[in-house]
């Protein structure tokens, strides 16, 4: 079977491996790592290996479900005004969200971080090729995270809208 076909067929199967994992969750994780893996080998990264990969794919899937079952049995849907509060005296604000276009599967995310009187100290809008919304999300939180690390922000406030990202944390 060509390659293609192959990779469909597993990544759309209902099939378990490791007890309750699905075995295209693993497929996915495997994927990942491998490119991950190999990607430090060749540009030379000065991080070790795995010793046991298949113990790391395991609990990264594992993971991931147990993330995803709590998510629809703990999230619900409620409105909710917002509107931007200052943080404490002293305290910086990043503010955080992702976004997906349904019909495309493009997903993006942006952030900004703001000082108690709204001053802006700084901020990211970055394009995430394709994905879904909670990727988009948590990608976000990384890369507002990063960002307030590379400014040497130590007494920082998250904010994010995403209940199911937050309850993976």
């Amino acid at each position: 079977m060509d390659f293609q076909p192959l990779l469909r067929i597993n990544l759309t199967t209902n099939s378990k491996w490791q007890a309750e994992t699905s075995w295209n969750i693993a497929l996915a994780y495997t994927c990942w790592y491998i490119w991950k893996w190999r990607n430090i080998r060749v540009f030379g990264k000065e991080e070790n290996l795995p010793f046991d990969s298949r113990t790391v794919i395991l609990k990264a899937t594992q993971e991931w479900s147990t993330a995803s079952s709590a998510n629809t049995k703990t999230t619900s849907n409620y409105q909710v005004t917002l509107a931007w509060e200052p943080p404490p005296r002293g305290y910086l604000k990043l503010n955080v969200d992702g976004s997906c276009k349904c019909a495309s599967g493009s997903i993006g995310a942006g952030g900004v971080i703001k000082d108690e009187l709204g001053n802006w100290t700084g901020g990211f809008a970055i394009n995430l090729g394709k994905g879904q919304i909670l990727e988009a999300e948590i990608w976000g939180l990384f890369f507002g995270l990063k960002l307030a690390v590379q400014k040497e922000i130590n007494n920082l406030i998250v904010e994010m809208d995403s209940a199911t990202a937050i309850l993976l944390f």
